[in-house]
């Protein structure tokens, strides 16, 4: 049985609450270091000025997104998480901060707009982050497979603000591929900051991805502590790694 658990955490500039339901990894995680991926978290922080944009696509219960909140509410987030149960539970955390600048759409990414097959973990689950459009040997065997709907970010975000947008954050389980795909409109538009989770998984390689976005320097981060790595460097046994991919005239 999942119980709440209520904290306040700091950002760079600020401080937000948020209501987690525990146990669970991500939840756990916070409750224990008052952080989650701190130093991905600073790193895009880095990018942002008034009037940017943050998408965070696959937001999980949105910890990165109140974070980028809490540092101007000039700053505009806009948010996707598929798992419905989920959703509920960032919005829950968007409400109790009272933040006007965080919109969150209960949608799933990808490079087509239409119904689609979403593999949703339920309360038994210890990480439900690991809840995916298509299904993986790793994932926990208590899911229901749920239809939802799909969008791109370049039909779904109005043109009027692609050019805003400074930084997108990618965790979608191995979808990252198809993100990306249905967004080049907005990256060559708005040129910005790139970071995604990469899972072996996925049934596109990491160069398939990083050659959608071939004048992007791309490095490698431990979002735990910091350590920044290029991509040709050999990891250290369990390094865990984000990657952030920064156009070549910012690097």
């Amino acid at each position: 049985m999942k119980e709440d658990f209520f904290i306040t955490l700091n950002s760079i500039t600020g401080t937000f609450n948020m209501v987690l339901k525990r146990p669970g990894l991500v939840e756990d995680t916070i409750s224990q270091l008052g952080s989650w991926e701190p130093h991905l978290s600073k790193m895009l922080c880095n990018t942002m000025k008034d009037g940017s944009i943050f998408l965070d696509i696959g937001a999980y219960i949105g910890y990165h997104s109140l974070y980028m909140a809490s540092i101007s509410p000039k700053i505009t987030c806009i948010s996707f998480e598929p798992h419905p149960m989920i959703y509920k539970q960032f919005i829950k955390n968007v409400e109790i901060n009272q933040m006007d600048n965080i919109v969150v759409h209960n949608l799933a990414v990808g490079d087509f707009d239409g119904n689609i097959h979403f593999y949703v973990q339920n309360d038994s689950c210890y990480n439900q982050a690991l809840s995916s459009i298509e299904p993986y040997e790793g994932i926990d065997d208590n899911f229901e497979k749920v239809d939802i709907n799909m969008v791109t970010l370049d039909k779904f975000i109005d043109d009027k603000i692609k050019e805003r947008v400074s930084a997108i954050k990618i965790d979608t389980q191995g979808y990252e591929y198809q993100v990306i795909h249905g967004a080049l409109d907005i990256i060559h538009a708005a040129r910005p900051v790139i970071a995604f989770e990469y899972h072996t998984h996925s049934k596109r390689s990491l160069k398939e991805i990083l050659n959608l976005i071939p004048d992007y320097d791309v490095y490698k981060i431990q979002p735990f502590t910091g350590e920044i790595r290029s991509l040709a460097d050999a990891d250290p046994i369990n390094f865990l790694n984000d990657f952030v991919c920064i156009p070549k005239n910012k690097s």
